[in-house]
């Protein structure tokens, strides 16, 4: 019972998160009123913004509110961004630029708080229900098989119905209607993981187990496993490239497809659809797999050659729509070895660490993507011209990538799951 708790929590949290991802992505790569260059604005704004609030709200949050409490409050701020960001759109429909964007910037501060809650605590909070109710920490790995139907179906319905939206009425019209689905999509996270966690919503403060960090707690809990660390970061960067970036530049890139507007939407929705969906069947065979194969590094070494096969291909491929069928690629790989690779990670984690430990490794290993997929954009726009933060990426997360390759050859990575040894 608890174990298919946790399992339809996760499908919710990751379903939705993609689902949003795709549509928010999409409006604002397509919105012409927010200027020509509103993607790549869109995500140094939110990487900056993120650096800064996700850090601080998901240290702050969970050390006066705990755990639970901080989950839910991460739903609230993820609604509130929602509503913002609607206004933000209302506004740049009738000419007001720069307030549309302030009002815009308002609703990335808020996710960026919103995200900074749920990627410290929604986690540890469902793990510490778990060993609440069954003494047993939560297996995030083998809750993946459950709830597929939540996992596949959410995503292709709220995508069937933006491209209906899209196809057969103006664009205020669609951007009022798919707001409002995902701010309905948050309403029932909040009171869904309410609910969940009304079992340890009492724990309010309890400085023993968690109180301030300080730079030697982060370094500690890096140094109790420095391969779980690298390996939670390398997927983390690649499926976070995908899902803040390079699915919004699948509906860019629509133009090489020279489809009306509607059919190139839903050409893009397909690919965006179909990431997700690859993601979440291969991703849990792979994963079954893992867990039958405790420590199979050549394992974790092919799906690491198969990204920098994705990134290479991406890196090199012409602009035009050979780039659209590489970045298809590379969306499709980003999603599904990032996926598998943090789940792994997120379990040791949770079994290894105690309450405090587990928050600071989330709030470490989190924060530290960040500041490479920053420095990976800034890079590209010293270094590359044409495409230069795509291609950025490509060539950092081929460096992530291959110095986690070579690092498993000389440090030998231990058991991810010590339990069952």
């Amino acid at each position: 019972m608890v174990l298919l708790t946790i399992a339809r929590a996760d499908a919710m949290y990751s379903s939705v998160a993609m689902s949003v991802t795709i549509l928010e992505l999409a409006l604002i790569a397509t919105n012409e009123h927010l200027g020509n260059f509103s993607l790549e604005f869109t995500l140094i704004s939110q990487l900056v913004i993120s650096l800064i609030i996700e850090f601080a709200s998901g240290s702050l949050m969970s050390f006066n509110f705990g755990l639970a409490r901080t989950t839910v409050i991460g739903f609230g701020l993820k609604l509130l961004s929602a509503f913002l960001l609607l206004a933000g759109f209302a506004l740049s429909y009738i000419g007001y630029f720069y307030l549309a964007w302030f009002i815009i910037i308002m609703s990335f501060v808020c996710d960026a708080a919103g995200t900074g809650c749920l990627k410290t605590t929604f986690r540890p909070s469902y793990n510490m229900m778990s060993i609440f109710k069954i003494g047993e920490p939560a297996d995030y790995v083998n809750s993946f098989k459950y709830y597929l139907s939540i996992r596949l179906i959410l995503p292709f319905i709220l995508l069937g119905i933006t491209i209906v939206l899209i196809g057969f009425f103006n664009e205020k019209v669609a951007a009022i209607a798919i707001f409002s689905m995902i701010m309905i999509l948050r309403l029932i996270q909040i009171f869904q993981s309410k609910k969940d966690l009304d079992c340890i919503h009492k724990e309010k403060n309890n400085n023993n187990a968690l109180g301030f960090y300080k730079l030697k707690d982060f370094l500690s809990v890096v140094k109790l496993n420095v391969p779980n660390s690298l390996f939670f970061i390398t997927g983390n960067i690649f499926e976070s490239i995908v899902l803040m970036y390079s699915i919004g530049l699948l509906y860019k890139y629509q133009v090489y497809l020279n489809l009306p507007n509607y059919l190139a939407w839903l050409g893009s929705s397909s690919v965006a659809f179909v990431i997700y969906l690859f993601s979440a069947v291969m991703g849990n065979q792979i994963m079954v797999r893992l867990k039958r194969f405790e420590t199979s590094i050549q394992l974790k070494q092919s799906l690491v050659l198969v990204s920098l096969l994705a990134s290479t291909l991406l890196l090199i491929s012409p602009l035009g729509a050979s780039q659209f069928i590489a970045l298809s690629f590379f969306s499709l790989i980003g999603v599904s070895v990032g996926l598998i690779m943090t789940r792994i990670a997120i379990n040791t984690a949770l079994y290894e660490f105690d309450e405090r430990k587990s928050v600071v490794f989330f709030l470490f290993v989190e924060t530290m993507t960040t500041g490479f997929i920053i420095l990976f954009a800034i890079a590209g726009s010293i270094f590359f011209k044409e495409d230069s933060v795509i291609k950025a990426f490509c060539v950092g997360l081929i460096v992530f990538l291959l110095s986690y390759f070579i690092y498993t050859f000389f440090v030998k990575s231990p058991s991810f799951y010590k339990k069952n040894s």
